[in-house]
């Protein structure tokens, strides 16, 4: 009840992804699809919206039915999480134990809580499309009696994996290819390109906004980026965070590291042990997602050999990756399917147990609860009560501005730089709780700088109208006014 109410919402990109959600789902229907011009013209593409969420929500609210929140994803993802990490488990293994147990440590991986506690992205938490891109296409041919839906089924994936966020497909779509490639489908290759591409240029991805945001060298995978759990989790941190590293989280937790480590004893102890683990390492899908892991991952280093949080070797990325990694700058997170995959691998390494016998079920508890220790110390880490206070404060704040009465609804505002965008954030979610019709700019890494530069400034207000502007910037047609932090919100 909790992440229905927006309890996890901080100052932070959720804020943000939540107003522009209730914006798109409340606005009648633009083209492209995902256009959103009461929010500042950002495309819900652009906003961490999940397009293919709000595009639901959008419809049920034309019905007159009653549209969900952007909260309410948080568990969808969840939920679905589990339900393909037990399909991608049983796709890897026929035993009970086993499948359970990779079920278990891939639901109790950090990877996607942290990326929803800590950044707060929730779209990009939707970690579950990459899942089932894994378990997407069939390893049996048509000749073998695989059928049309299921030999097809890669394109539902692709789509929700690309109307979810630009990484996750990206994710999602390396995969798919990889298999297809290894299937020798060449023609169905052609519609991994093809497919996201309509999807992306329906919604409106590729109109109006510079998408270069800079050299992806900061956000390079560290190579111990596997056993860096940055303080999330029961194992103490490696190094310190460096610069952009956060953005890199691809921990594969304590049960998956804990089971690695003694299946790698058991490995080099007893033959019979290896014997049964290259049994399973024969599975051509663990081998195919280990490779398409492999290849995202070499991705994520953007040549770049990074050890404990010092650069060792950096070269030149060569043009024709430039624009890629122009896109995709933060290059870090494509470590991610490499790291399912590993946690794939430890399952089957306790899996290898000879069996019958309480070994195989000791280790299995005892690396599962290790597992779930980590989300649990990890859930304590969500908005601290510092920030829900400082978040109440300024919803009173904005309350009481706006008590009186002859809001209109429209929000203006003048900045000094772009980072004042991202700090009003949260602004911007209690302004839409409280009513807000319009917002003429709001904050996206996606925009292009001209276009802030047009929309700042309060030329087209009226009476009525709220201006947000820096504290230092005095204002003196203000009919009230209160201080928010070091910015001064203005009803004119």
């Amino acid at each position: 009840m909790a992440i229905l109410r927006g309890d996890l919402v901080g100052v932070s990109d959720y804020a943000n992804a939540a107003a522009a959600f209730q914006f798109f789902a409340r606005d009648g229907w633009h083209w492209p699809l995902g256009a959103n011009p009461h929010f500042g013209g950002v495309n819900i593409f652009f906003s961490d919206g999940a397009p293919w969420y709000a595009l639901a929500a959008k419809g049920l609210h034309g019905l007159g039915l009653p549209a969900p929140s952007l909260h309410d994803i948080v568990l969808i993802n969840f939920l679905l999480f589990a339900l393909f990490a037990a399909r991608l488990a049983g796709s890897i293994s026929e035993t009970p134990l086993t499948r359970w147990l990779i079920t278990g440590l891939l639901v109790f991986c950090l990877i996607m809580p942290v990326r929803l506690i800590g950044p707060q992205h929730v779209a990009l938490s939707s970690h579950w499309v990459v899942l089932w891109a894994m378990t997407a296409v069939p390893l049996k041919s048509k000749r073998d009696g695989a059928s049309a839906a299921r030999r097809w089924e890669f394109l539902p994936a692709l789509a929700f994996a690309t109307w979810s966020h630009g990484y996750l497909g990206a994710m999602a779509a390396s995969i798919i290819l990889v298999f297809l490639l290894a299937q020798r489908r060449y023609a169905a290759t052609l519609l991994v390109f093809a497919f996201p591409a309509l999807l992306l240029w329906i919604i409106g991805a590729f109109a109006g906004f510079d998408t270069r945001l800079g050299s992806a060298k900061p956000f390079s995978l560290d190579i111990l980026a596997l056993a860096q759990s940055f303080g999330w989790g029961v194992f103490p941190p490696l190094f310190p965070l460096v610069e952009a590293q956060g953005d890199s989280f691809i921990f594969l937790g304590a049960g998956a590291w804990l089971a690695l480590l003694c299946g790698s004893a058991c490995y080099a102890a007893s033959k019979d042990y290896r014997v049964r683990v290259w049994h399973h390492l024969r599975s051509r899908r663990l081998r195919l997602l280990l490779l398409a892991g492999m290849i995202l991952y070499l991705f994520g280093l953007v040549f770049s050999l990074r050890v404990a949080g010092s650069v060792l070797l950096s070269l030149p990325v060569p043009d024709f990756l430039e624009p890629l990694y122009g896109r995709f700058r933060a290059a870090g997170r494509f470590g991610t399917p490499l790291a399912y995959s590993l946690i794939l691998l430890a399952g089957l390494m306790v899996g290898s147990i000879k069996r019958p016998g309480a070994l195989a079920l000791l280790l299995a508890t005892t690396v599962l609860a290790a597992q779930a220790a980590d989300v649990v110390l990890a859930g304590r880490q969500g908005p601290k009560d510092a920030e829900r206070t400082a978040i109440h404060i300024a919803r009173e704040q904005v309350n009481a501005l706006l008590a009186n009465g002859g809001w209109s609804g429209k929000v203006y505002r003048d900045i000094e730089s772009e980072t004042d965008l991202e700090k009003q954030q949260i602004l911007d979610f209690l302004l839409t709780e409280a009513g807000a019709k319009e917002f003429r700019l709001v904050h996206s890494a996606r925009r292009n700088p001209d276009e802030v530069a047009a929309r700042r400034g309060k030329q087209d207000a009226g009476p009525g109208d709220l201006f947000i502007y820096p504290a230092s910037h005095p204002e003196s047609s203000c009919r009230s006014r209160t201080r928010w932090t070091e910015f001064e919100l203005c009803l004119l």
